[in-house]
């Protein structure tokens, strides 16, 4: 099990479901106030949370219109 974190979308930062494929079950992926564009699938047990729940500005996943923005498969 482990701790990541996603910085926003710079050349060198992964993107969420970059970090996601990459992450042991079982992770913490911790996912920073702004938009995070594209689907994402969800294949093993992690959780995502943000790193300050009781901030006003939270993550926002942007689906780019995919018909299921966030699939979960595990």
């Amino acid at each position: 099990m482990s701790l990541l974190s996603v910085m926003p979308k710079t050349a060198h930062a992964a993107t969420l479901q970059e970090q996601i494929n990459a992450a042991a079950p079982g992770s913490t992926i911790v996912v920073p106030a702004g938009t995070h564009v594209g689907a994402l699938l969800i294949n093993k047990a992690l959780t995502l949370t943000t790193a300050d729940p009781a901030s006003p500005n939270k993550p926002v996943i942007d689906g780019n219109n995919a018909t299921n923005p966030i699939k979960i498969a595990a």
